[in-house]
Formats: C-alpha cells, sequence, structure tokens
C-alpha cells in the first residue's frame, strides 16, 4: 500500500515536472514568435510608399516641375565641381 502511494506521488511529480518543461517551451516559443509587422516590413512599406508617390508627382506634375528641376540639378552640380564657392 505505501509503495503504491510512492509511486504515485513519484508519477505526479514526473507530470509536474512535464507540464513545467511544457508551458516554459510555450512561453519561450510566444516570446521569439513574430506573429505582426516587423520593423524592417513597416520601413520597406513605407519606401514603397514613398517611390509611388514620387512616381506619381513626377508623372502628373512634370510640366510644372521640370524648370525647378533642372535649375536645381545644375546648382548641384555646379557645388560638386566646386565652382561659385566663396
Amino acid at each position: 500500500m505505501t509503495e503504491r502511494l510512492i509511486d504515485g506521488a513519484r508519477y505526479g511529480h514526473i507530470q509536474m515536472i512535464r507540464l513545467g518543461a511544457a508551458l516554459r517551451e510555450r512561453i519561450d516559443r510566444l516570446r521569439r514568435d513574430e506573429a505582426g509587422q516587423t520593423s524592417t516590413e513597416y520601413l520597406m512599406i513605407v519606401g514603397l510608399m514613398a517611390a509611388v508617390i514620387l512616381l506619381a508627382f513626377v508623372t502628373f506634375f512634370w510640366d510644372t516641375v521640370k524648370g525647378a528641376a533642372s535649375e536645381w540639378s545644375a546648382k548641384v552640380a555646379k557645388a560638386i565641381r566646386g565652382e561659385n564657392i566663396q
């Protein structure tokens, strides 16, 4: 009779150890799992949105922006060559 109680207690102890290990494993898996968006994905989405907006802006407003863009690029080219530095 006493041996059955001891065996039962051992069995319960083993089951508690297994349960604790399984619980730790699940918690670790939850901590490592990234079910949502990561910051890299957000940056990629923002970059794609900026590219689409820039493309649409240039496509629809190029006639208006063309003069300013060419003037700006000429100024940048002069700055790179070192002209007009005082």
